[in-house]
């Protein structure tokens, strides 16, 4: 069955483009497309969408706004923000909106559909440039508190957490250490909570502050 997916962007050559490549790509339907924050909340309620593909910038309400709209329906669709916007402060508003996923207009045509797999399967998915962001700015917030929160999973949680960190979705992870999709998820519930954090960005952040993965290299 084809994701279905609604398009949101006040450039038409944008949303032309997006849906091009989508189409082309065989297992995704673009059931609508919007021009602003109003066309695309109608277009929700009308066609109950899996996905949701937004900019940030929109004539009457911006995707932050959007997105916390869509939060409150009773069928909310997984929001992905589409912008040309590398912004920390953007970022950590559209993430703490309930997106799933961030995903840079100057990225190559493939990873929009990564990012949709992503959602999908369950998980999240940034830009690389924008994990970077939120890595610096995740481990300056940390550094400034002290690091004072400590690790208090199982040994089975801290293996989650490190195939998490590493990129792996739900459905590997329970093949690689031979467990249930269902145990999985139960794995990352207990860490999102023992270790506070709200959304994936944050996990990975504490995942590499315990030492489960390496923090990307500076740039320059």
């Amino acid at each position: 069955m084809a994701i279905r997916i609604i398009l949101v962007d006040d450039h038409a050559i944008v949303l032309d483009g997006l849906q091009n490549n989508l189409e082309g790509a065989g297992d995704f339907e673009v059931v609508a497309t919007a021009r602003s924050g109003a066309e695309a909340l109608t277009a929700v309620k009308r066609h109950t969408p899996d996905v949701v593909i937004a900019d940030l910038s929109l004539g009457d309400m911006n995707g932050i706004e959007l997105t916390m709209e869509l939060q409150q329906l009773e069928e909310a669709p997984y929001v992905i923000a589409f912008s040309m916007h590398l912004n920390k402060r953007m970022v950590a508003e559209m993430l703490g909106a309930g997106a799933v996923g961030y995903v840079l207009k100057e990225a190559p045509s493939e990873e929009i559909l990564t990012a949709i797999h992503s959602v999908m399967d369950g998980g999240m998915f940034l830009s690389p440039p924008v994990t970077r962001l939120v890595v610096k700015q995740y481990l300056k917030i940390l550094g400034s508190a002290g690091g004072r929160r400590e690790s208090a999973l199982t040994v089975r949680e801290e293996e989650v957490l490190r195939l998490l960190a590493a990129g792996y979705q739900p459905k590997g992870i329970a093949d690689t250490l031979h467990i249930s999709r269902n145990t999985v998820d139960s794995h990352r519930k207990n860490i999102m909570e023992k270790l506070h954090c709200r959304n994936f960005a944050e996990l990975v952040c504490q995942a590499m502050r315990l030492g489960f993965v390496e923090p990307p290299e500076r740039e320059g």
